[in-house]
């Protein structure tokens, strides 16, 4: 992984697009997901003879879901997962500038960069069956199709597997534990989380709504 400086990025500064081919198929799973039923968005004929549009109609929400997806995408690519590569104190810009992080670095910076775009992010602190290792972990939440719908940066755990723990502007509102005036010494943690059965395979491409 490159690391990127200050110098490497100037104002305005686009990120690779993402071209999406938009079938009826995903906008059906879309109107599924976000509970939207108008047939407007996936059938052809009744969008044509009843409500007179030329074809069908992409979802607006859909577009916005896209962009989310292509920031996620971007982080991935952008980022190493490294643990311990990060301090508690490190923002969006520093894990930008580092290339690397942890968990709670990826969703601050897709929590930045969606805010930066007019797309509503929180952070979510949450359990993740199928993470190793096993910790908590960190992923946020971006505001389209009229539902908080989940994505994780570093695709460590499916997911459909997340139980939501805390949800926030950021890590501080988030964290397992603070501490406010004198000093505290973390000496050890145990965090378990498993499934029963096999867990799911995550669809990517698809949005997720945790409960």
């Amino acid at each position: 992984m490159t690391q990127l400086f200050y110098d490497d990025v100037e104002p305005g500064d686009e990120l690779p697009p993402l071209t999406v081919t938009v079938d009826e198929t995903q906008m059906f799973f879309f109107s599924a997901a976000t509970y939207n039923g108008h047939r407007i968005h996936y059938d052809k004929q009744w969008a044509r003879d009843v409500e007179g549009y030329d074809d069908v109609l992409v979802q607006g929400p859909l577009q916005a879901a896209l962009l989310a997806r292509a920031i996620t995408d971007w982080i991935g690519r952008r980022l190493a997962y490294v643990l311990g590569s990060s301090a508690p104190t490190d923002g969006a810009v520093d894990t930008l500038m580092a290339g690397q992080g942890v968990c709670r670095d990826f969703a601050h910076l897709g929590v930045t960069i969606c805010r930066g775009l007019d797309i509503p992010a929180r952070a979510v602190a949450v359990y993740a069956p199928g993470l190793w290792p096993m910790d908590f972990h960190a992923v946020f939440e971006a505001y389209t199709g009229d539902a908080w719908h989940v994505h994780d940066a570093t695709r460590l755990a499916p997911r459909q597997g997340l139980v939501r723990i805390a949800t926030g502007r950021d890590a501080a509102d988030t964290a397992f534990a603070t501490v406010i005036g004198g000093r505290a010494e973390l000496r050890s943690t145990e965090i378990t989380a498993v499934a029963d059965g096999a867990l799911p395979e995550d669809r990517w491409d698809l949005p997720v709504i945790l409960p």
